[in-house]
């Protein structure tokens, strides 16, 4: 099982080097002091998946990242994603503002109707980590390694790339710290790699 981390304690704008960039909309940087978007246009999704190039993730997988600061902008994870057709992907965020966490299907560039599950009363502070697990047709969220919500099942998207998600709703002030991906192995619920930064 592979596993592959950025920590973002480096400059780059835009983030290419390991990157790949899933929707048109925004690319993504790093401060060195954490990872968000180029743009800061309200409401404008960004996405950005681990470059094939440098390892091409099994079919089973999953996205963690450690959150930095948050300031009510909405960061999350992708998986199984790729640029077909303006960008599709599974994605799991946290609204902070409504103390949620989506999970969403994308395609087209654009969300596919509606979420897939919203997760209430779910509140995440700083170095706090968010995960996505995908295995088979079985979408899963995780607060610190462990599971939240029931999880959901979808069949459109079977294989992809891990990465990152992020709406700048407030001006683009908020930052990950950390991403992990990994190959998923046989759907086990305890095999989370998650990092705390100090």
């Amino acid at each position: 099982m592979t596993t592959k981390t950025e920590t973002f304690n480096f400059t780059e704008n835009p983030l290419v080097t390991r990157w790949t960039q899933v929707l048109a909309s925004h690319a993504f940087q790093s401060t060195a002091t954490g990872a968000k978007t180029v743009g800061a246009a309200d409401s404008v999704q960004a996405a950005i998946m681990w470059k094939t190039s440098d390892y091409a993730f099994a079919d089973d997988q999953r996205a963690t990242i450690t959150f930095g600061n948050l300031n009510s902008d909405f960061m999350g994870v992708i998986v199984r994603a790729d640029t077909t057709g303006g960008g599709q992907f599974y994605m799991a965020y946290y609204d902070q503002i409504n103390s949620r966490v989506r999970i969403e299907y994308w395609t087209a560039g654009a969300i596919s109707g509606t979420y897939l599950e919203s997760i209430t009363a779910t509140t995440f502070v700083a170095n706090d980590t968010l995960g996505l697990k995908a295995t088979g047709t079985n979408l899963r969220a995780y607060k610190n390694g462990a599971a939240i919500g029931s999880g959901v099942t979808h069949s459109s998207l079977t294989s992809g790339q891990p990465g990152m998600s992020y709406d700048p709703d407030n001006s683009n002030n908020s930052l990950i710290s950390v991403f992990v991906g990994e190959d998923a192995a046989g759907g086990a619920a305890n095999n989370q790699v998650f990092y705390i930064k100090a």
